[in-house]
């Protein structure tokens, strides 16, 4: 925001281009753990077979 402030750029949208980047980081960070949760435990819940696995309450 420092730069675009700093280059003329009017406050407000330099405002909503952070805005903009901040989401934009945090919905990587979420899709990357939504992964990184699947890869590391779809073993628990799959078969070698790629069958689903019951479990027994």
């Amino acid at each position: 925001m420092t730069g675009l402030i700093l280059a003329g750029t009017p406050p407000l949208e330099a405002v909503q281009v952070q805005i903009i980047v901040m989401s934009m980081l945090v919905g990587a960070s979420a899709f990357i753990s939504s992964l990184t949760a699947a890869f590391l435990t779809y073993q628990q819940f799959f078969t070698p077979a790629h069958q689903r696995i019951y479990l027994e309450e």
